[in-house]
């Protein structure tokens, strides 16, 4: 919960709307601030868990799209940069031998 709660101050404000940041913390903080604390229930652990995660993963999913979109963009670049050197190689190579 708590890598939850950095992870939206760090690496997901780009992909997470105010109210959904919000929503998400009061339901983080909810757990933290019951009164069983770490006499709490497993299955009400994980209750509060699986709230938690339905307003946590849609941003999760998100990110992770965006992530393997700038993964992908990256890949394309270097392979057009890895092909661009290789037809300059034999265009220079072809003039040498003229």
């Amino acid at each position: 919960m708590y890598d939850a709660r950095s992870k939206l101050e760090d690496r997901y404000p780009p992909f997470v709307q105010l109210q959904e940041k919000d929503a998400l913390l009061a339901e983080l903080s909810r757990d933290e601030g019951s009164e069983e604390g770490e006499d709490a229930t497993k299955s009400a652990f994980v209750a509060r868990l699986d709230a938690a995660r339905k307003l946590g993963d849609p941003i999760t999913t998100c990110w992770r799209e965006a992530e393997n979109d700038r993964r992908l963009r990256l890949s394309c670049a270097r392979r057009l940069i890895r092909i661009s050197r290789k037809q300059l190689r034999k265009k220079s190579g072809s003039r040498t031998h003229r």
